[in-house]
């Protein structure tokens, strides 16, 4: 007979899990930069192309902790995210902190929006960065600044937030679940002259001020295609965005394999 789980022993395995940041903050192949102030680690489950975390050595609980003499601080590591992502001028980035964290020690989450990632599985995953959940970093220093505090969000909002259907970041497109969303985000990514451009069907122009071009019809029929495949993480296309390429993560790869729709021969990158 199953014994039940009591709730000491629920109430310590929570903690356990959730303490597992520290843990990582640790790890040499986690962390990226490091000084006396602060540590910046890779999230082990990256909900796009580029996420980190950028923790203070202080041990500051999560951002509802934060007092008016940690402005420098926040401020200090906004600068580090921004100083992050200086190169990856293809990308738009949010940078910002989860109303309700589950993780123990305030952490700056910095991501990149293509949302391009096996670990994005759930509709809580997507709203937790999509929706006023996400409190975006700029926000929190400026109102830190003027206010000398975070106003907290009541629970049941931050679980509204969470419950909220889901809509596209980058347009009014309301996929009815995650394999629609994760379908849908395909329009929004595509190489062009070895350059991420993030843009819908009409085009439009993305974070580094460059034109991106529309879709033509023959690359829409190709999305068309992979409807029903699991894995569709990108879709690359020749310089002329004649000849799309599909791109896929396998499990259990840190490479993707892209396949020439023209032919069934693949090739690594």
């Amino acid at each position: 007979m199953k014994r039940k789980t009591t709730t000491n022993e629920m109430t310590a395995k929570k903690h356990h899990w959730s303490a597992n940041l520290l843990k990582s903050i640790e790890d040499p192949e986690c962390k990226i930069r490091e000084d006396d102030k602060i540590v910046v680690i890779k999230d082990k489950y990256p909900k796009a192309q580029f996420h980190y975390l950028v923790l203070p050595k202080e041990d500051i609980l999560n951002i509802w902790r934060v007092k008016k003499e940690h402005q420098d601080l926040l401020t200090y590591m906004h600068d580090v995210a921004c100083d992050l992502i200086k190169d990856e001028t293809d990308y738009e980035f949010f940078m910002g902190y989860h109303a309700m964290p589950s993780m123990q020690r305030l952490h700056l989450h910095v991501i990149s929006t293509d949302f391009n990632s096996p670990c994005l599985k759930t509709k809580y995953h997507w709203n937790s960065f999509t929706t006023p959940f996400f409190l975006h970093s700029q926000d929190v220093c400026r109102q830190l600044r003027i206010d000398g505090e975070i106003k907290k969000i009541p629970q049941q909002l931050c679980t509204d937030y969470l419950n909220t259907k889901l809509k596209c970041h980058k347009c009014s497109t309301q996929p009815k679940n995650m394999p629609d969303l994760k379908r849908h985000l395909l329009t929004h990514i595509v190489i062009v002259r070895g350059r991420s451009e993030t843009y819908g069907p009409k085009g439009g122009r993305n974070s580094a001020g460059r034109t991106a071009r529309a879709f033509p019809s023959e690359s829409l029929q190709c999305l068309h295609k992979i409807q029903n495949l699991q894995s569709f993480p990108a879709m690359k296309t020749t310089r002329a965005i004649r000849s799309p390429y599909l791109v896929y993560r396998k499990e259990g790869k840190d490479f993707d394999e892209i396949r020439d729709r023209r032919s069934d021969l693949y090739s690594t990158y």
